[in-house]
């Protein structure tokens, strides 16, 4: 939803320093530059922290070198350390990734779960410009679960979907929005434009998923007042991502196996897991199975339609979430005989996320930064997992091709150099964002520490809640980020107990 001019006073204080720091409204003849001021928040804090909460609008130019005189509005979360003598830096959230996730969705995180950056420093949340919270939105409601139901049913054919996204496209465009401003590039300028907005000489970079290649592009585009940057899930411009989910999926997946091989319960249940995955992707390729999952919307029953694409889809979902991920011996196995009851959670997941994710912020990134770059990209050298083959890679480029964008230049698909200390954190069942990325960006980062968590999926800090082992580094390595923190938990981590 929108946001402009829906801000009003807030009475609650954070500091002098803010205060001074607010710029007046540019008037409406002149051309537009970077403002801040305090107001309402987009979204309701809860009583308990509400203290603790003040937020703001961000505006910025859509443009900065010309061209359109469209200003771009993003909502700004302050939240204050548990700390009374907090340190001077805080750490920044730009983005939950996707691209397109946002970040005021992840609020609750921050409130909750954060004490690892909360208990010494402030946390300044910012919604990226074009997702959800930001004015204009680049969302797309022509592909909301809402408009693509008929009958009860779940429309999933390729011809209704790439004609929603060009419907979004083209209104997007008749409302004079220019797409091509939506880039991690711009989005790197308007976090440092705030960080002077806000009279911060230093604070520190939290990115997860996605959000580490805008942190990345920060680091190369504005390094100045960077004191430390975390990278949970990372996600380097010289990755390709995209071109080796199919390998990220075979990766995760024998981690998977292994750990399920070493628990004498799992080992016992499912001996042949690997051979009941075969089966299962057999059995919905040659009858796809049709499951009833609630609308997210209203509640009401529709039918989701599990074929191979659908399946693996979930099943690669499902590698992200370390609680997920205990229930999957017994999921594959399950599906493999037929039944397709315990398949719903991983339905509704999927059913969910249509309405959650802004998809046109998805598109003016990835078609321009990663599938402008397809034709370049160099084959994976590494030897071919069997695995690989059961999860399909492609369809971005037939998404990109009904969501034109103009091409970026060559340094979005190169690698970051930066000497600013980095925190490198991957997940050892990680699918989209493994430790081969970490290994793909370390060699532009002369100053990072990268770390491996070998029962953790993706964003191994963000789960604390199952193991708290990446937070404590993570925290450690915010106090003193150019000493290497003591990793020592990694060895202690208790292995994955299978459902």
């Amino acid at each position: 939803m929108g946001i402009g001019g829906s801000f009003r006073a807030a009475s609650l204080l954070v500091g002098a320093a803010f205060t001074l720091a607010m710029t007046p409204l540019a008037p409406a003849s002149a051309a537009p530059t970077a403002t801040f001021e305090w107001g309402d928040c987009p979204v309701e804090i809860p009583a308990e922290h509400s203290a603790r909460v003040r937020c703001g609008v961000l505006t910025v130019p859509e443009t900065r070198g010309g061209g359109s005189e469209r200003i771009v509005q993003l909502p700004v979360a302050y939240i204050s350390s548990r700390s009374s003598t907090p340190e001077p830096d805080p750490l920044v959230f730009p983005t939950s990734g996707g691209p397109g996730a946002g970040s005021f969705s992840s609020l609750w995180y921050f409130l909750d779960y954060a004490d690892w950056a909360a208990d010494h420093r402030d946390i300044v949340v910012v919604e990226q410009r074009g997702d959800a919270m930001s004015e204009p939105t680049l969302d797309c409601p022509e592909l909301d679960t809402a408009n693509r139901i008929s009958e009860g049913r779940l429309e999933d054919d390729d011809a209704s979907w790439l004609a929603g996204i060009a419907e979004c496209h083209e209104r997007l465009t008749a409302e004079g929005v220019d797409l091509a401003a939506y880039i991690s590039s711009e989005s790197a300028a308007d976090l440092a434009d705030l960080r002077t907005l806000l009279g911060y000489d230093e604070w520190n970079l939290y990115g997860i998923s996605y959000g580490t290649r805008l942190a990345l592009t920060t680091m190369r585009d504005h390094p100045e007042g960077l004191r430390a940057v975390i990278l949970d899930g990372v996600y380097p411009p010289n990755a390709n991502l995209h071109l080796a989910l199919d390998q990220g999926f075979a990766g995760s997946f024998r981690a998977l196996l292994d750990g399920c091989a070493q628990d004498a319960a799992c080992a016992a249940n499912y001996p042949d897991l690997e051979a009941r995955l075969l089966t299962l992707v057999d059995r919905v390729r040659q009858s796809p199975a049709t499951v009833s999952a609630s609308s997210p919307v209203d509640g009401s029953s529709i039918s989701v339609t599990l074929n191979e694409e659908a399946v693996m889809d979930g099943l690669f979902d499902a590698l992200y979430d370390g609680n997920l991920t205990r229930a999957l011996p017994f999921i594959i196995d399950q599906l493999a005989r037929g039944n397709t009851d315990v398949a719903l959670p991983l339905a509704q997941n999927q059913l969910d996320w249509l309405d959650n994710l802004t998809e046109g912020l998805r598109w003016s990134i990835d078609c321009a930064e990663e599938v402008s770059f397809y034709d370049n990209a160099t084959p994976s050298s590494a030897p071919t997992d069997p695995l690989a083959s059961l999860f399909p890679v492609g369809g971005l480029e037939d998404d990109c091709a009904a969501w034109p964008v103009s091409s970026v230049t060559a340094v979005e698909n190169e690698l970051v150099r930066s000497d600013i200390p980095t925190l490198l954190m991957s997940g050892g069942r990680d699918p989209v964002t493994p430790s081969v990325n970490a290994d793909l960006a370390a060699p532009g980062l002369p100053r990072s520490f990268s770390f491996t968590f070998p029962t953790m999926g993706h964003g191994v800090v963000w789960q604390n809640s199952i193991d708290d082992c990446p937070a404590s580094i993570a925290a450690t390595f915010l106090q003193e980020p150019t000493t290497e923190p003591d990793s020592g938990c990694i060895s202690a981590m208790e292995p994955t107990v299978f459902l």
